[in-house]
């Protein structure tokens, strides 16, 4: 609604934004949904070994999302814009902000999963945690394909 209001303003705005760290940052999750997708599906045959790697794997691009984020808000902040700049602004450092807390609990939640990998697949339980725990993972992938879009595609 609020780009709605003033489509230009927003529009010109987000071309501050650094299009390559939004797209680093888009095809960190999306490789680490892969590598969850992986791990899952090792841990479900019984490879315990395998799908820890690939969880691991993916708990790696998590890390580097994170990283990155800071990184690119860092050069942002350093170039004068701060959520005080504009509405565009707060919003973009808003949500982005609560994206990265559900990545924090996500990397969390991976960690538990990489554990529950040994007990697959005699136990029911474990399995029903590991494949919660990466639909969660592929939700925080989910939401940042839209705000990737809605905020460095989109304008």
């Amino acid at each position: 609604m609020e780009r709605a209001s003033n489509p230009a303003l927003f529009d010109r705005e987000m071309l501050a934004l650094h299009l390559a760290a939004g797209l680093a940052d888009t095809l960190l999750l999306l490789v680490s949904s892969w590598f969850v997708v992986n791990g899952s599906a090792s841990a479900a045959t019984g490879s315990a070994a395998a799908a820890r790697r690939w969880l691991l794997a993916a708990i790696g691009c998590g890390i580097a999302f994170v990283l990155n984020k800071v990184a690119e808000w860092s050069a942002i902040v350093a170039s004068g814009i701060t959520p005080a700049t504009s509405t565009a602004y707060s919003w973009f450092f808003g949500l982005t902000a609560i994206h990265l807390l559900h990545v924090l609990v996500g990397l969390g939640i991976l960690l538990r999963i990489r554990a529950l990998a040994s007990r697959t697949p005699g136990d029911a339980a474990a399995r029903r945690g590991i494949e919660s725990g990466a639909i969660f993972w592929h939700l925080v992938d989910l939401l940042w394909i839209m705000l990737f879009t809605l905020f460095y595609v989109a304008g």
